[in-house]
């Protein structure tokens, strides 16, 4: 990789892990720089992957790990009723920062927050679609 990544460079400690809260060998989580609400948290892999497209299985079912134990630790520590689990791949979809990341968002019941945004409406029923996107059966 030519380009900085601050996500590696949080996962490899050459910035400051002052906003670490979970960390493992292979996933690294911190308090959002900016949170959306309290206990926002971004989960990312400490090896480089641009996006979910990029990542070996094994990367995202480490990542997926890692966000049920720490949601686990968040009902049990702060409470929490549920939680927003929010992730963008590539550019279309507003992917912000070209690492693998997950956004965890601890959700409390009559938060007010809204998190499911209106999307509209496709131009095809749902059966086209299932018609159009079946995956073949795995060998």
């Amino acid at each position: 990789m030519d380009t900085p990544c601050a996500f590696c460079d949080i996962a490899a400690g050459r910035i400051s892990a002052d906003l670490v809260v979970y960390r493992t060998e292979r996933v690294v989580g911190f308090v959002a720089r900016e949170p959306d609400a309290f206990g926002h948290t971004v989960l990312a892999p400490t090896v480089h992957c641009a996006d979910l497209f990029d990542a070996p299985v094994e990367v995202a079912c480490d990542l997926t790990h890692a966000v049920q134990s720490l949601a686990q630790h968040y009902r049990e520590t702060i409470g929490m009723d549920g939680f927003n689990l929010l992730h963008a791949s590539g550019r279309a979809a507003q992917q912000s920062v070209p690492h693998l990341h997950v956004h965890l968002i601890p959700r409390f019941d009559g938060d007010g927050l809204e998190g499911w945004p209106p999307l509209g409406t496709p131009d095809q029923t749902a059966q086209d679609m299932a018609s159009q996107l079946q995956m073949p059966p795995s060998v």
